[in-house]
């Protein structure tokens, strides 16, 4: 399990390095920046649903600096039991993403991994352009000083079968 576990926190890396806000949107949109969103946020929670062959395997939440909980599967299917397990200082996870009034990102994660580009807002959909030039699309809301990002990359399993469905919450900082 903890090899899951490292695995699915070395994809939300990636994602969150790479490409965790990207989003693109119709060339006749008229993108703007939802200014609510400029600023530094910071991770909160990361829910994780992870898929092998579009089956479900793996549910996950990382609560927080201190703990994160598995979800028990059966049969592609979730059980509600769960186990909350004390996170050692290699499981400890965040990351920051910073918003600018220019249109700019930037994220940084525990591992100093980074990432750059530029991002627009329309309707509750973020789109990111990384400056290595990835393009996604992202549903997100605000509410207070929360920002909640909705990741669904089920429909692009890794070389292994793999996908994810991610939530993501930060808070400002």
């Amino acid at each position: 399990m903890k090899q899951i576990y490292y695995m699915a926190l070395m994809l939300m890396v990636a994602l969150t390095g790479s490409a965790t806000l990207v989003s693109c949107g119709d060339d006749d949109d008229d993108s703007s920046v939802d200014s609510r969103v400029f600023g530094t946020w910071h991770s909160t929670i990361y829910e994780v649903w992870e898929y092998k062959d579009d089956v479900l395997v793996v549910h996950w939440e990382d609560l927080d600096d201190e703990k994160y909980r598995f979800y028990e599967i059966v049969d592609g299917k979730e059980t509600g039991g769960y186990q909350d397990y004390q996170k050692n200082e290699n499981d400890k996870y965040w990351d920051e993403i910073t918003f600018k009034s220019d249109g700019t990102f930037s994220t940084i994660d525990k591992a100093n991994d980074s990432s750059h580009g530029t991002f627009a807002t329309s309707e509750r959909v973020m789109t990111i352009i990384t400056d290595d030039g990835i393009v996604k699309k992202f549903p997100y809301e605000l509410n207070g000083g929360q920002l909640t990002i909705t990741m669904d990359g089920r429909a692009d399993q890794d070389e292994n079968g793999y996908a994810y469905y991610t939530i993501a919450h930060y808070q400002k900082k």
